[in-house]
């Protein structure tokens, strides 16, 4: 083997690990000598620069935009994935990357707050088989009252399958038709002792609602003409956990306030680890005004956000 590079066995150790791929002690076994003498064989030709290692200017902007949003929002963590060519591919990569971030901040006996979304959903479908358990898996937001996909409740339970971990689910749905029956069922001791364990969490997934795409999902079940306008009016500019939050991140008051089955603002931003997902630049106001809030600790987004969020 070593003739065919003019008897070098450098060379030759070089170009069978870089070009045909293969093993160190596949190598050693070609060239008759150990494994140790062709990583040092391999070590010389970067030494000599007869290797250049080239990294992907796509990966560098990626690292760069997240380092960036780390600091402009004084975040725990940034990932940044590739733009992808349509939505359903933005929700995709988004989710996909959202599940290594989950994977990596959940420990065994975690309790796991979830809420709702497609991007939310696209996470839970990509997480890897991990098992916890001892860990809980627990709605914070009640459920929209269309059949839409990725509800709370779906995502918890689908979540909780992948960790093999308990489930709980909140009995309630987004929004209630009065102030009164909101604290009546929040005092149910059920709902009570469900609202009390969110407020344990250790770990928060949650989606950023963009506030038209949002406000028309959840048109005409749950919300009507009036109550859309009045928050509009009011310079909401996005939706977590069906909660209004304007442009400094704090819930904006309104009709919904006391009637909304979810965690409340004051007490997520006490939980330790929040990760907000989402893709698109239509989301730049919604995500912005999470982020400057300080609703989330951990953001994953796409380059086309991540961009946006950082041009402003």
């Amino acid at each position: 083997m070593a003739k065919d590079f003019a008897g070098n066995p450098m060379h030759a150790a070089i170009w069978l690990y870089y070009v045909q791929e293969c093993t160190q002690d596949e190598i050693a076994s070609l060239l008759g000598t150990s494994r140790q003498t062709v990583a040092k064989y391999l070590k010389e030709g970067r030494k000599r620069g007869l290797v250049t290692t080239r990294v992907d200017p796509d990966l560098l902007q990626e690292q760069e935009l997240a380092a960036r949003l780390r600091a402009a929002f004084n975040l725990k963590g940034a990932h940044v994935v590739p733009a992808m060519e349509n939505a359903d591919a933005i929700r995709h990569a988004v989710g996909r990357a959202g599940a290594r971030v989950v994977t990596r901040c959940i420990d065994d006996g975690a309790i796991l707050g979830i809420s709702s979304g497609r991007t939310v959903g696209a996470l839970v479908r990509n997480m890897p088989p991990v098992t916890h358990p001892d860990s809980t898996v627990i709605e914070v937001a009640g459920s929209p009252m269309l059949g839409v996909f990725d509800t709370p409740a779906g995502c918890a339970a689908e979540l909780a399958g992948c960790l093999t971990a308990r489930c709980r689910a909140l009995h309630a749905p987004a929004y209630l038709s009065t102030p009164e029956l909101a604290r009546a069922l929040s005092s149910e001791p059920l709902i009570s002792e469900h609202f009390s364990l969110m407020a344990k969490c250790h770990l928060l997934v949650f989606g950023i609602g963009e506030l038209t795409a949002a406000i028309d999902l959840l048109r005409p079940a749950d919300l009507n003409q009036t109550i859309c306008d009045h928050y509009l009016a009011a310079g909401a500019r996005g939706i977590v956990f069906g909660r209004f939050i304007d442009a400094r991140g704090d819930e904006v008051p309104g009709p919904l306030i006391d009637r909304t089955m979810a965690i409340a603002l004051d007490r997520v931003r006490l939980i330790p680890n929040r990760i907000g997902i989402g893709g698109g630049t239509i989301k730049s106001d919604a995500v912005r005004a999470a982020a400057t809030g300080g609703i989330l600790t951990h953001l994953v987004v796409d380059t086309s956000l991540a961009t946006a969020l950082l041009d402003r």
